[in-house]
């Protein structure tokens, strides 16, 4: 006969720990947050951006170039570009390393096409070269004039006149740079003066006379090599890769603010800037072709599920291709072709002051929407269906010091404030 007392539930106490969206960004028991298709809003976590098709290319495109709004695609032997009345215009220039708009005295848009060893205007429809032997790999607007740089030179137009270029011309001009900072890989202007971003270091140079009277200041930063492709102007910093990681300058120092250990660029560096947002198109072990987005004002990330081998953004939009269609990110929602799901994954320390295991017996989600949760301790994994805002019981006690968590919706309009983690103590 068992005895009666042997019967008895023990004595616990009840403990719950609370997760929201600035609880996981900040503390130190949080191992890892990845946001799939959810983005942080209003203290919130919300539907990520959208997209909706725009229009089909003859062909398939490997870049992306976006000025002001005008959307060029280069495929493998032409610039293409699409107009408002649905015409399509091919360009066959030498190899395209960047488009860049410029605004002339009188108010006329131009586009400054920059390739390997020679340089285009694009004039409504009307291209031409205007220059034979000067070209690059990128090109900025700065103040009054074209800059363009390739290898270790920086090149640029008299102001005002950007078709200007040959070193006999009045106020024209090159910049010649030692070697070893590596070949020039972006140039951006920004605060009031023009960056030029190498292989191995980044150079802040002052040009503000009509004579360039121009000062070269060299930003410290050992956080690897520069990424080609990566610098984008994201307006309160300027966002880049290098092979250590993200890092962002914002325009006296430099840092390194995540590894990329956990993603790779499947169809080389494409990235892109859009309303203060960083783009990259990246695939994600585990979860395949993503879209990463980083904001540094918030210091906020997140992935899109969208394929990407494409992807560029300006004033009008961020744009990404695949294959021969164009898209264009929206606000809010999910993406043809890919998982219609959005999902938090969370990997997070849940051991009792004293570094004992603690017993997981239930969750909360507050919110909007029907959530899958699951979750994985040492001891074993479970998965519940929560209704928003409602206690659910998991159907067995998980015991552990770590937790991975995942919380997944189907629902357009799904919107996770916290959640609560309920755990057993027993009492000594």
């Amino acid at each position: 006969m068992i005895p009666l007392k042997s019967l008895e539930v023990p004595d616990v106490d009840r403990a719950v720990m609370r997760l929201t969206p600035e609880y996981l960004k900040s503390s130190e028991r949080v191992l890892k947050c990845d946001l799939f298709q959810l983005s942080e809003e209003g203290g919130a976590y919300v539907a990520a951006e959208g997209s909706v098709f725009v229009q089909t290319f003859v062909t398939d495109v490997a870049r992306l170039f976006l000025s002001d709004t005008a959307v060029f695609g280069l495929s493998s032997d032409s610039l293409l570009k699409p107009y408002p009345d649905g015409t399509i215009i091919d360009f066959y220039p030498r190899l395209v390393r960047a488009v860049v708009p410029y605004h002339s005295e009188e108010g006329e848009l131009i586009h400054y096409i920059v390739a390997d060893g020679r340089t285009y205007s694009l004039r409504g429809q009307f291209f031409r070269a205007v220059t034979e032997d000067i070209g690059g790999r990128c090109a900025a607007v700065h103040r009054e004039r074209i800059f363009l740089g390739g290898g270790n030179t920086i090149r640029y137009c008299a102001p005002f006149k950007s078709d200007e270029w040959e070193i006999t011309q009045e106020e024209t001009g090159r910049i010649d740079l030692t070697s070893s900072g590596g070949e020039i890989l972006a140039l951006i202007s920004f605060n009031g003066n023009l960056f030029c971003f190498r292989e191995h270091e980044i150079l802040r140079i002052r040009a503000d006379a009509a004579e360039l009277n121009y000062r070269i200041e060299r930003i410290p930063f050992d956080g690897g090599n520069v990424l080609a492709n990566s610098v984008r102007d994201c307006g309160s910093h300027i966002v880049f890769f290098t092979t250590r990681g993200l890092a962002v300058c914002d325009g006296t120092s430099c840092k390194i603010v995540r590894p990329t250990s956990d993603f790779t660029f499947p169809s080389g560096v494409h990235t892109g800037a859009w309303m203060g947002r960083y783009y990259a198109a990246v695939s994600v072990e585990g979860e395949g072709p993503c879209i990463y987005v980083y904001d540094p004002t918030h210091k906020s990330e997140h992935f899109v599920r969208a394929e990407a081998t494409a992807l560029a953004g300006g004033k009008d939009g961020l744009y990404y291709g695949h294959g021969t269609s164009l898209m264009r990110l929206t606000d809010r929602g999910f993406h043809e072709n890919s998982a219609k799901e959005a999902r938090l994954a969370v990997e997070i320390e849940i051991a009792g002051g004293d570094g004992s295991a603690r017993y997981l017996d239930g969750v909360t989600v507050f919110g909007k929407g029907n959530f899958k949760v699951q979750f994985a301790t040492e001891a074993g994994s479970c998965c519940v269906y929560a209704r928003g805002n409602a206690f659910t019981p998991l159907p067995r006690v998980l015991r552990g010091t770590r937790l991975l968590l995942s919380i997944q919706s189907k629902e357009q309009g799904v919107a996770i404030k916290s959640c609560n983690l309920h755990f057993r103590e027993v009492k000594a």
